[in-house]
């Protein structure tokens, strides 16, 4: 089974010292950086925010995830049928995720915002709990 991994699952499961596998998007790393380094997570202390060079050694060491791009086509080809699908401001992201996850032929999306991908995708979007927990 291919899981495909959104930043909001994949925040979590990294933050938590879990191994993954599975694939994602090169831009899914700018967005986990981002998110730390920027608003913070939540940690059992409260929100807090990690340093960029802590967060870039813990990107570093992806070594079982597999990387699709979406081609400058690819991706003009998905914006120019956003409008259609309903897309949206910053929901653009989520529907770019969507077209890496189809190239990728994932079974699963792994997200903790499962709400924003049910109606873009046929492929079932779950939280990542389940999967890291093995």
């Amino acid at each position: 089974m291919t899981a495909y991994w959104d930043s909001s699952s994949l925040i979590a499961a990294l933050m938590d010292g879990h191994e993954l596998e599975g694939v994602t998007r090169p831009h899914t790393l700018a967005e986990v950086f981002s998110t730390p380094t920027g608003k913070g997570i939540d940690t059992p202390d409260g929100r807090q925010r990690l340093l960029p060079d802590d967060v870039a050694a813990i990107l570093s060491d992806l070594p079982k995830l597999a990387f699709v791009e979406l081609s400058a086509a690819e991706t003009l080809k998905a914006v120019q049928e956003a409008g259609a699908q309903g897309v949206r401001g910053g929901l653009v992201h989520v529907w770019l995720h969507v077209q890496a996850e189809e190239k990728a032929g994932a079974d699963v999306i792994l997200t903790e915002n499962t709400r924003h991908f049910r109606t873009l995708t046929k492929t079932r979007p779950e939280t990542s709990a389940p999967f890291v927990a093995r």
